[in-house]
């Protein structure tokens, strides 16, 4: 069972915010008490992200998490709940940055170890539609 510690990058091709690619997360953001998990990507539009507080779930059950960006919008859903979204157009940036399974790098410095378990993780070239993602859901959504 995840002991709560979700202050770490989760899945990530990161670099910084300028050439990062995606990276999903968990940090402190301001503007939320205690630790929220955030997606973010980098187009040619420049950086935008989507967030929750972790108070709005439970920290030390297993979380179902799913980063989206489709050209049109970005999202991030938790057991099959969407959480966040906002609109957002353009390319992803591309980056010669290692994909991190458990981290993030930081200027091609790997950091933000998780050191938790994560049972699988996958990557698309493309989003998925709502049915496809809903196959793929674990934990229900409560």
């Amino acid at each position: 069972m995840p002991d709560g510690n979700w202050n770490a990058g989760l899945l990530a091709k990161r670099g910084n915010h300028d050439v990062m690619n995606f990276c999903l997360f968990g940090a402190d953001l301001p503007g939320t008490p205690g630790l929220d998990i955030g997606f973010e990507v980098h187009t040619e539009k420049g950086f935008v992200m989507v967030s929750f507080p972790l108070s709005r779930v439970d920290p030390t059950g297993w979380l179902d998490l799913i980063g989206r960006y489709d050209g049109k919008r970005i999202s991030l859903l938790c057991n099959g709940r969407l959480m966040e979204e906002k609109p957002w157009s353009g390319k992803l940036t591309q980056n010669s940055e290692p994909i991190l399974i458990g981290a993030a790098t930081f200027d091609g410095i790997p950091k933000m170890y998780f050191t938790d378990e994560i049972e699988e993780a996958a990557i698309w070239s493309r989003a998925l539609s709502e049915a496809q993602v809903s196959t793929l859901i674990l934990v229900p959504a409560k």
